[in-house]
């Protein structure tokens, strides 16, 4: 499905009669996503749990922080988790590519929580070595906020091209 990306100017009354609908979980979902993919610079965002891989960096790691924030706050101990891939390309000719040194890069800067450098991971570097679904780092960088001023220990980094995806553990421990 194409789209029309002639830019548009004036004011929104001028542009006559238009419609929006609710695509999500219907048919146009995937067209959606795609147009998602391509304009994501825009700061589109949903509720976290919708689509937290399309969220910008500075805002996985805010989120991050208050999370942590609300978990300080209860008696119990409470465990974060970040899933998700880092470099993957599923379900398209790549399928099956891991980009093992960004993985590892993008791991190192994790591990030691450089916040600069989580930030900084521009969506075009990151869809070119880290492919599509490499915009799940945004995940592990609100592991890093909820984790902020904390060093983290990896247990296992698995490249597993059969899966698309290299598989790691890791551990942010607060204390």
């Amino acid at each position: 499905m194409s789209s029309e990306c002639t830019p548009i100017s004036g004011k929104l009354r001028e542009l006559g009669t238009w419609s929006s609908q609710q695509v999500r979980r219907t048919g146009g979902e995937r067209c959606f996503n795609g147009l998602l993919e391509q304009h994501h610079y825009l700061d589109y965002s949903q509720p976290v749990g919708e689509q937290p891989k399309f969220i910008p960096l500075k805002r996985a790691y805010e989120f991050g922080r208050a999370l942590r924030r609300a978990c300080e706050a209860r008696p119990e101990r409470i465990a974060v988790i970040g899933t998700g891939g880092i470099s993957h390309w599923p379900a398209t000719p790549d399928s099956g590519r891991i980009n093992e040194v960004w993985d590892r890069e993008f791991l190192e800067n994790l591990l030691h929580n450089r916040r600069e450098a989580l930030l900084a991971y521009r969506d075009e570097d990151v869809w070119r070595e880290g492919g599509q679904e490499g915009f799940e780092i945004r995940t592990f960088i609100a592991v890093a906020g909820a984790t902020e001023g904390c060093a983290g220990e990896l247990w296992c980094y698995v490249p597993i091209p059969i899966f698309a995806v290299g598989c790691t553990v890791a551990v942010m421990r607060l204390s």
